[in-house]
Protein backbone atom coordinates (compact mmCIF):
# COMPACT_ATOMS: atom_id res chain seq x y z
CA UNK A 1 0.00 0.00 0.00
CA UNK A 2 1.46 3.25 -0.98
CA UNK A 3 2.12 5.80 1.90
CA UNK A 4 1.28 8.73 -0.07
CA UNK A 5 -1.63 7.90 -1.72
CA UNK A 6 -0.57 9.20 -5.25
CA UNK A 7 0.53 12.61 -6.49
CA UNK A 8 3.96 11.67 -6.99
CA UNK A 9 4.83 11.84 -10.79
CA UNK A 10 8.89 10.67 -10.83
CA UNK A 11 10.23 10.24 -7.01
CA UNK A 12 14.12 10.52 -6.82
CA UNK A 13 15.15 10.53 -3.41
CA UNK A 14 13.30 10.75 0.49
CA UNK A 15 14.53 11.87 3.44
CA UNK A 16 12.36 12.34 6.86
CA UNK A 17 12.50 15.35 9.13
CA UNK A 18 12.65 15.49 12.98
CA UNK A 19 8.72 15.38 13.04
CA UNK A 20 8.60 12.09 11.05
CA UNK A 21 6.94 13.59 8.04
CA UNK A 22 8.41 12.39 4.63
CA UNK A 23 9.76 14.19 2.12
CA UNK A 24 10.17 13.18 -1.64
CA UNK A 25 11.71 14.48 -4.92
CA UNK A 26 9.48 14.65 -7.56
CA UNK A 27 11.85 14.82 -10.53
CA UNK A 28 9.00 14.81 -13.08
CA UNK A 29 6.86 18.08 -11.00
CA UNK A 30 9.88 19.72 -10.11
CA UNK A 31 9.04 19.99 -6.13
CA UNK A 32 9.74 18.32 -3.05
CA UNK A 33 6.29 16.85 -1.51
CA UNK A 34 5.76 16.21 2.16
CA UNK A 35 3.96 13.37 3.58
CA UNK A 36 2.71 13.26 6.93
CA UNK A 37 3.98 10.69 9.23
CA UNK A 38 0.97 8.80 9.20
CA UNK A 39 0.92 8.61 5.67
CA UNK A 40 -1.92 9.87 3.41
CA UNK A 41 -2.28 13.06 1.04
CA UNK A 42 0.93 14.37 -0.15
CA UNK A 43 1.69 18.28 -0.19
CA UNK A 44 3.92 20.59 -2.26
CA UNK A 45 6.74 21.63 0.60
CA UNK A 46 8.20 23.68 -1.81
CA UNK A 47 9.10 23.73 -5.83
CA UNK A 48 12.72 23.24 -7.13
CA UNK A 49 13.90 22.55 -10.60
CA UNK A 50 14.79 18.46 -11.18
CA UNK A 51 15.85 17.60 -7.61
CA UNK A 52 17.62 14.43 -7.22
CA UNK A 53 18.77 14.52 -3.68
CA UNK A 54 17.49 15.62 -0.29
CA UNK A 55 18.54 15.45 3.21
CA UNK A 56 17.31 17.44 6.41
CA UNK A 57 20.12 18.77 8.89
CA UNK A 58 20.41 18.75 12.30
CA UNK A 59 18.79 21.93 12.51
CA UNK A 60 15.64 20.44 10.25
CA UNK A 61 16.69 22.19 7.36
CA UNK A 62 15.70 20.61 4.04
CA UNK A 63 19.01 20.00 1.57
CA UNK A 64 18.30 19.37 -2.06
CA UNK A 65 20.28 18.98 -5.14
CA UNK A 66 19.19 19.55 -8.73
CA UNK A 67 19.54 19.79 -12.01
CA UNK A 68 19.65 23.10 -12.29
CA UNK A 69 21.79 26.53 -12.29
CA UNK A 70 21.86 27.01 -8.33
CA UNK A 71 22.17 22.61 -7.98
CA UNK A 72 22.50 22.81 -4.18
CA UNK A 73 20.24 24.92 -1.98
CA UNK A 74 18.31 24.94 1.39
CA UNK A 75 15.43 25.13 2.82
CA UNK A 76 14.09 26.63 6.43
CA UNK A 77 11.00 25.20 8.42
CA UNK A 78 9.31 28.29 7.23
CA UNK A 79 10.66 27.59 3.47
CA UNK A 80 13.02 30.19 3.03
CA UNK A 81 15.01 29.61 0.44
CA UNK A 82 18.94 29.84 0.69
CA UNK A 83 21.36 29.01 -2.52
CA UNK A 84 24.18 26.88 -1.23
CA UNK A 85 25.88 26.14 -4.81
CA UNK A 86 25.55 29.10 -7.47
CA UNK A 87 26.67 27.73 -10.31
CA UNK A 88 26.53 24.28 -12.00
CA UNK A 89 29.29 22.42 -11.14
CA UNK A 90 28.63 19.25 -10.95
CA UNK A 91 28.14 16.92 -14.38
CA UNK A 92 25.27 14.84 -12.47
CA UNK A 93 24.50 15.27 -9.06
CA UNK A 94 22.63 11.94 -7.63
CA UNK A 95 22.50 12.52 -3.74
CA UNK A 96 22.75 14.15 -0.66
CA UNK A 97 24.02 14.18 3.07
CA UNK A 98 25.08 16.82 5.84
CA UNK A 99 27.27 15.70 8.53
CA UNK A 100 27.04 16.92 11.78
CA UNK A 101 29.09 20.17 11.30
CA UNK A 102 27.12 21.22 8.80
CA UNK A 103 29.39 20.14 5.51
CA UNK A 104 27.52 18.46 2.59
CA UNK A 105 28.62 15.82 0.21
CA UNK A 106 27.08 15.48 -3.16
CA UNK A 107 27.43 12.31 -5.45
CA UNK A 108 28.25 13.50 -9.38
CA UNK A 109 27.94 10.14 -11.24
CA UNK A 110 29.59 11.47 -14.43
CA UNK A 111 32.73 12.68 -12.78
CA UNK A 112 32.80 9.58 -10.98
CA UNK A 113 33.32 12.31 -7.98
CA UNK A 114 32.25 12.68 -4.16
CA UNK A 115 32.04 16.51 -3.68
CA UNK A 116 32.65 18.34 -0.46
CA UNK A 117 30.41 21.92 0.12
CA UNK A 118 32.18 23.12 3.72
CA UNK A 119 29.59 24.92 5.74
CA UNK A 120 31.86 27.55 5.03
CA UNK A 121 33.83 28.05 2.17
CA UNK A 122 34.06 26.78 -1.81
CA UNK A 123 32.89 23.42 -3.00
CA UNK A 124 36.08 20.88 -3.50
CA UNK A 125 35.88 17.72 -4.91
CA UNK A 126 36.33 15.06 -2.12
CA UNK A 127 36.96 12.21 -3.55
CA UNK A 128 37.59 11.32 -7.59
CA UNK A 129 38.13 8.26 -9.62
CA UNK A 130 38.85 4.31 -9.27
CA UNK A 131 37.50 2.10 -8.18
CA UNK A 132 34.34 4.74 -8.85
CA UNK A 133 32.63 4.62 -12.11
CA UNK A 134 28.68 6.19 -11.49
CA UNK A 135 28.41 6.59 -7.59
CA UNK A 136 24.88 7.57 -7.08
CA UNK A 137 23.66 6.91 -3.87
CA UNK A 138 25.25 8.26 -0.19
CA UNK A 139 24.71 7.78 3.48
CA UNK A 140 26.57 9.02 6.27
CA UNK A 141 27.54 6.41 9.31
CA UNK A 142 30.22 6.22 12.07
CA UNK A 143 32.62 9.09 10.11
CA UNK A 144 32.60 7.58 6.65
CA UNK A 145 30.53 7.89 3.60
CA UNK A 146 29.11 5.12 2.09
CA UNK A 147 28.66 5.03 -1.18
CA UNK A 148 26.40 2.89 -3.90
CA UNK A 149 28.20 2.39 -7.20
CA UNK A 150 25.53 0.67 -9.25
CA UNK A 151 28.15 0.65 -12.30
CA UNK A 152 30.56 -1.70 -9.56
CA UNK A 153 27.80 -3.46 -8.01
CA UNK A 154 29.15 -2.26 -4.84
CA UNK A 155 29.15 0.07 -1.92
CA UNK A 156 32.18 1.77 -0.66
CA UNK A 157 33.21 3.51 1.98
CA UNK A 158 34.87 6.35 2.46
CA UNK A 159 36.38 7.90 5.68
CA UNK A 160 35.22 11.45 6.19
CA UNK A 161 38.84 12.55 8.37
CA UNK A 162 42.54 11.24 7.53
CA UNK A 163 43.77 9.68 4.45
CA UNK A 164 40.80 10.16 1.43
CA UNK A 165 41.16 6.49 0.33
CA UNK A 166 38.16 3.90 -0.36
CA UNK A 167 39.18 1.54 3.21
CA UNK A 168 36.30 -1.39 2.03
CA UNK A 169 33.95 -2.50 0.28
CA UNK A 170 30.69 -4.36 0.85
CA UNK A 171 29.30 -6.45 -2.02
Amino acid sequence: MPLTSGGIGIPTAIAIDSQGNLLVCDLELHCIFQVPTSGGKATEFVKVPAPRGIAVDSQDRVWVVSHSKEPVVRFAKDKTREVIVSEPIFSFAHQIVVDPNGDCYVTDGYAKSIWKIPAQGKPEKFFSGEPLKNPVGLAMQDGKLLVADPHQKSVYSLPLQGERTIQSELK
